[in-house]
């Protein structure tokens, strides 16, 4: 057994100690496979994966503090919430998540889809009911008694969100914003569009929503508020409760994805930023992913995972997904570059080595190549380039390489061993 699972054996024997000693008496099932419990023969499932991974960010006395909040919010949350829409509507708050964290769930099947609203792309907008001790997030199901639809159950929790003490807004430097009130909802203050529209920025409102407690505003042409915006959000994605370090623009009464442009000092930071939470994504839905091909679900397989690089020269990160012939099909994620190996690992020579840009290698395989309704986006490899694809493929890799992007070898490995090689010169 890996260290990592024996680490989250003792996690879960203590979380289960905790919930007996506050008087949890029904029947607790340790699902290791999915990491979860199952409660009262599966009518409450419990996902452990979020409690684990906060636990660990603290240390010594925060992680018993953390414990005894996790075991309260475990009992509250097992109350009975009202049947009726009027009784709750006070108490109902839109709560900011990753969308990645969101769809991994779905991908579990077992722990319901929570309905959400995305925003950004890259996040998700979600209904929860406020209890004074505890946090309750809404399904179908509760909108369903209620009566009510989730646009018209969203739109009352936004006026609520309205309605709770003013943020708590610091400036570290002219320009930036940093919002921290400390009631777990300040990430969630995204949504209020007219209060970040007052602030004094120079350019477009540009946002990250770093962790549940952080939210970071400057403007699109504060070049140094932009350098200050990404320290910060590097720092606060290292706190408990992170959501997402990445940038959004607002366009209108929109938030849109936004990042600096190559020529931009700033570039590279953002890069960054972006591409550090787009791997830890792909790495959780590849996780879920290979469960589900356990099960012979054919279009899933096999996931392939994402690489990030760095020019050495430049500092730019860059992603790389792999497609290899031994595990076709493949469901890659989409990356910057496509690398494509038609050979065994043992046995792979430069020539059976191709890279080349995303949006190039998709438009020479074709019907070939299918998206999947997942995020992060994913598509499906079904046939491997062969002749005339193949040395189409392979000229549009000299082309690719005359950019300075490719020149270097280097063997690339996951957990299911060798995937082939990487060809990206002056990259680590």
């Amino acid at each position: 057994m890996s260290e990592m699972k024996k680490r989250k054996d003792r996690f879960t024997r203590l979380f289960i100690e905790r919930l007996r000693r506050g008087g949890e008496t029904r029947a607790i099932k340790y699902d290791r496979r999915h990491f979860a419990l199952i409660v009262d023969g599966g009518r409450v499932n419990c996902n452990l994966g979020n409690l684990f991974h906060y636990y660990n960010s603290f240390s010594g006395q925060k992680q018993e503090d953390f414990l005894r909040t996790q075991v309260r919010n475990w009992f509250v949350t097992q109350k009975e919430i009202p049947t009726c829409f009027d009784d709750v509507k006070a108490d109902l708050l839109p709560k900011l998540e990753s969308r990645a964290e969101l769809e991994a769930e779905k991908l579990d099947g077992r722990f319901g889809k929570r309905p959400y609203h995305a925003i950004g792309e890259h996040l998700g907008l979600m209904l929860v009911y406020d209890w004074p001790d505890a946090v309750m997030w809404l399904g179908q199901g509760e909108l369903r008694k209620w009566g009510v639809t989730f646009n018209a159950a969203i739109e009352i929790a936004r006026q609520n969100l309205e309605t709770l003490a003013p943020p708590v807004l610091t400036s570290p430097r002219p320009g930036l914003y940093v919002s921290r009130t400390g009631d777990s909802y300040d990430a969630t203050r995204l949504i209020l569009v007219e209060l970040i529209r007052e602030l004094p920025v120079r350019g477009s409102p540009i946002a990250i929503p770093a962790n549940r407690d952080t939210l970071i505003i400057t403007g699109s042409d504060d070049e140094e508020g932009l350098a200050a915006m990404a320290e910060t959000a590097a720092e606060a994605i290292k706190q408990p409760y992170s959501i997402a370090p990445l940038a959004f623009r607002l366009d209108g009464d929109d938030w849109v994805s936004w990042s600096p442009g190559p020529e931009h000092s700033q570039h590279a930071a953002f890069k960054t930023l972006e591409l550090d939470h787009l791997g830890n994504a792909y790495a959780r839905q590849e996780r879920r992913l290979k469960g589900i091909c356990s099960k012979g679900e054919q279009e899933f397989c096999f996931p392939g995972a994402f690489w990030v690089g760095r020019n050495t020269e430049t500092g730019v990160p860059s992603s790389l997904s792999i497609l290899n012939q031994p595990t076709m099909p493949m469901s890659c994620p989409k990356a910057d570059a496509l690398s494509i190996c038609r050979a065994p690992s043992e046995n792979i020579q430069r020539e059976d080595i191709c890279v080349v840009d995303w949006d190039d290698a998709l438009a020479i395989l074709g019907d070939a190549v299918q998206p999947l309704e997942t995020y992060p986006e994913r598509y499906l490899i079904t046939e491997f380039p062969t002749g005339t694809k193949w040395q189409r493929l392979k000229e549009v890799e000299r082309k690719f390489l005359t950019n300075g992007v490719s020149a270097q070898h280097g063997q690339v490995k996951n957990d299911q061993g060798n995937l082939g090689e990487s060809a990206n010169r002056g990259v680590e």
